[in-house]
């Protein structure tokens, strides 16, 4: 199984700015409720960290434009908004197989390994998204391409 780099300077400054969890039963069971207030600090620390993401788009636009290969395109995407959503992802993939492979055990069924190619991709695609409502004017090529098949209604189903 392969392991992932979970760590990210939003995703630490995010769970610092919300608090520590404590080790008891009913601070964990509180911890996992998401309030208006913990929202709203998350939504800041993303918005700030796109943000700040203007230069290294600049830098990458001829890579986000134009697709060369997947690789590159996912090189000049900013780090710290993908190590974000890739964090992200990867827990709730690692709980939902955690639900399927005790069941699959308790069936005698082969366990289903992790699935980092389709958290790459969702990654990438959640941050292309990101970037487009950020920063209309720059094409990123992902965002550009699924609008352009939406418009037309053959291509629909390859989406």
């Amino acid at each position: 199984m392969e392991v992932v780099k979970l760590s990210s300077k939003l995703l630490i400054r995010t769970i610092l700015k919300i608090g520590k969890v404590e080790s008891n039963k009913s601070t964990k069971e509180k911890s996992h409720i998401i309030t208006l207030e913990k929202a709203s600090i998350m939504r800041e620390e993303l918005e700030k960290e796109v943000l700040f993401s203007r230069s290294e788009i600049q830098q990458n636009i001829n890579q986000l434009e134009n697709l060369n290969s997947y690789e590159n395109y996912f090189d000049a995407l900013p780090k710290t908004i993908c190590n974000f959503f890739q964090a992200f992802i990867t827990v709730l993939q690692q709980q939902k197989q955690n639900v399927v492979n005790k069941k699959r055990l308790q069936r005698e069924f082969p366990l289903k390994l992790f699935n980092t190619n389709q958290i790459s991709k969702t990654t990438v695609l959640l941050t292309s998204l990101i970037l487009t409502i950020a920063f209309s004017k720059i094409k990123i090529w992902l965002s550009h391409i699924i609008s352009s098949i939406c418009q037309k209604s053959k291509l629909l189903p390859y989406l």
